[in-house]
């Protein structure tokens, strides 16, 4: 039980099918085994709510919540909703990643790229700015934000690379600027 009594969010706690298990889904269920209490969020309710019912199932307690992480304002009623339902929050994991196929660079969609940008970068950006108030004022917390092998690799579908890549110096940003907070970024 290393998270007993630890509050998580998973922001991305479904997957594209709701049949089977993929990262958010895994984690979900990994945390509540630990002993964390769950919100769940995902911008889809078929995933997020078979994901839910695995975790009851288990006899652990979730709530949810749907929530695109590209709006500012889902971003702040998620923590909201999670500081009313748990009082506090300790674990913030957003698992959101989503490639396009873009092809060669001059056919890239302008609207393609900053959907992109929106769902592998903005979205981190926007959960972390409304989850650091709760956790400096608590002087503790985790901050996870799931990257890939493909911000070091070859990989075709540049504006997810990119994303990814400058997902990973956040990451390192949000380290650096929240130590001395008690929060860790990952």
């Amino acid at each position: 039980m290393r998270l007993k009594d630890k509050v998580a969010i998973i922001a991305g706690a479904g997957q594209t099918e709701p049949d089977g298990m993929g990262n958010g889904r895994a984690t979900a269920l990994t945390y509540a085994r630990e002993g964390a209490k769950l919100m769940l969020a995902n911008r889809s309710s078929p995933s997020l709510e078979e994901t839910a019912r695995q975790v009851r199932a288990e006899g652990f307690t979730v709530e949810t919540m749907l929530a695109d992480i590209t709006d500012e304002a889902d971003c702040r009623d998620l923590m909201s909703a999670t500081a009313d339902a748990f009082g506090r929050l300790d674990i913030l994991h957003n698992n959101v990643g989503a490639g396009m196929v873009e092809g060669d660079t001059i056919n890239i969609e302008l609207t393609d790229w900053q959907a992109s940008l929106n769902c592998n970068l903005t979205g981190a950006m926007l959960l972390s700015k409304h989850a650091l108030p709760i956790m400096r004022a608590q002087q503790s917390g985790c901050i996870i934000h799931t990257s890939s092998i493909a911000s070091v690799a070859v990989y075709p579908l540049i504006a997810y690379k990119v994303a990814k890549a400058a997902l990973n110096e956040f990451c390192r940003w949000l380290a650096y600027e929240n130590g001395p907070h008690g929060i860790r970024c990952n």
